[in-house]
């Protein structure tokens, strides 16, 4: 069967929205992808980035005073701004800054999206490696735990969902998208790195206990 041809990433987002979530497929579209699909994958990033915020925080903690409760799960959950037609596009915006979290939560939130997309991008990449450019070295356990977290944002192994696209707004010095793909072939590189650790005879790099936002293990 020919796949659909690959989707083509805009040259920048609507001016309210801060990344974009792309579906790309055989009759993946409005009015016919199931609003189940979407929120499926929504879900998935916005547990993937507090798993991720929960990491940066066991690596350097955030030391900040008269935080609030459950700021993890309020930063992650962005505002949706907008679904665009073609390829499904799911638009989301920036968490809100206005006084709501504190400037050492704001940096966590920096760094996890960073660590998060540069998990993506390695997860695309035919030989699993990140461009130098983007490279921010990480603890191995940690490495282990975002491919679990980015396992859960790949194509179904069968279906019309083909693939999954992230877009992102780069900083305001640098403009332009960084756009990264992930498909059924990026889903069974991951899967065969996963194994290849569980059947490592010293078995998976032992992990510190974060389990408030994704369960243990490998999906």
């Amino acid at each position: 069967m020919m796949l659909p041809a690959k989707g083509t990433a805009p040259a920048s987002l609507p001016a309210n929205a801060w990344l974009a979530i792309q579906l790309e497929g055989n009759g993946i579209e409005l009015g016919t992808v199931s609003a189940g699909t979407l929120c499926r994958y929504v879900d998935a990033f916005r547990l993937g980035l507090q798993a991720t915020i929960e990491m940066v925080e066991a690596v350097q903690p955030v030391q900040a005073t008269g935080r609030r409760k459950r700021w993890i799960e309020r930063m992650a959950d962005l505002p949706l701004m907008g679904i665009e037609s073609g390829c499904v596009r799911i638009l989301l915006g920036a968490p809100s800054q206005d006084g709501l979290f504190a400037e050492a939560e704001q940096g966590a939130f920096a760094r996890a999206i960073e660590w998060l997309f540069q998990s993506l991008a390695a997860a695309s990449a035919e030989d699993g490696t990140t461009p130098e450019s983007t490279r921010w070295p990480l603890p191995p356990w940690t490495e282990q735990r975002l491919l679990n977290i980015v396992v859960r944002l790949m194509p179904p192994r069968r279906g019309p969902l083909h693939r999954i696209a992230f877009l992102r707004r780069l900083s305001d010095n640098e403009p332009g998208l960084e756009w990264i793909t992930l498909d059924r072939q990026s889903r069974q590189r991951i899967e065969k790195r996963i194994e290849q650790w569980h059947s490592d005879p010293d078995g998976p790099i032992q992990t510190p206990t974060l389990t408030r936002y994704l369960p243990g293990g490998f999906f």
